[in-house]
């Protein structure tokens, strides 16, 4: 019995160290997507392509892109084009970024109530700015959709 349960936990710490394993690739593989400071953006042109066929994460990263201003010129009206279109895919960053614009008055007009909608959506799939923005920024100002 002793021999069946050594094993047993062998196979266990072996699974452990082997899912570990993957869970740090593939989060080391994110960081460098995500991580800003480290990796420049991928070439616009490129993620434009990638827009236009459909991809959600490209569209919100162009959106974004062009909300900064980064590597490509700031234009507010491109901006709300890509991210409506990731947001409407379920992307929460692009939820969470028309919130912004709609809480800023950026590209669009001013609206509380949209800026609620967007980051209620973007909280609701755990978007953790999104859910600080909408509780500590608008606290008794709104009604959550």
């Amino acid at each position: 019995m002793a021999g069946i349960l050594i094993r047993w936990t062998t196979f266990g710490v072996l699974l452990t160290a082997l899912a570990l394993f993957f869970l740090a690739t593939s989060f080391s593989r994110a960081a460098a997507v995500v991580n800003k400071d480290r990796v420049s953006r991928p070439d616009p042109g490129f993620l434009l392509h990638m827009a236009r066929s459909g991809r959600t994460a490209a569209q919100s990263l162009l959106g974004e892109m062009y909300l900064k201003g980064e590597e490509v010129p700031q234009d507010f009206g491109e901006a709300l084009k890509w991210l409506r279109a990731a947001a409407s895919s379920g992307d929460a960053d692009a939820q969470e970024r028309l919130g912004f614009m709609y809480e800023t008055g950026k590209g669009v007009e001013r609206d509380p109530d949209m800026a609620a909608k967007w980051y209620g959506k973007a909280m609701r799939q755990g978007h953790v700015l999104a859910y600080y923005k909408l509780h500590f920024s608008y606290v008794g100002e709104i009604n959550i959709p």
